[in-house]
């Protein structure tokens, strides 16, 4: 399972992920297997690290489909 299938069945939505760094689980443009965060480089895991600390990034849980799609 992937935190992106995990997230979908939990009703979960993650915003203000960066747009440059894959999400843990998520296949990167080679289709190779992914390893999660140790795909990650360090700047990208600095980068993801810093966003976490300022609350940059929020996980909220949304209770229909049309909140999901926002």
């Amino acid at each position: 399972m992937t935190l992106l299938t995990i997230m979908g069945a939990q009703g979960l939505v993650m915003r203000g992920w960066p747009h440059s760094v894959l999400m843990p689980g998520q296949l990167r443009k080679n289709n190779a297997r992914t390893k999660g965060m140790a795909d990650l480089g360090l700047a990208y895991r600095r980068h993801l690290h810093a966003m976490l600390i300022d609350k940059e990034i929020s996980v909220t849980k949304v209770h229909s489909k049309v909140e999901r799609s926002m």
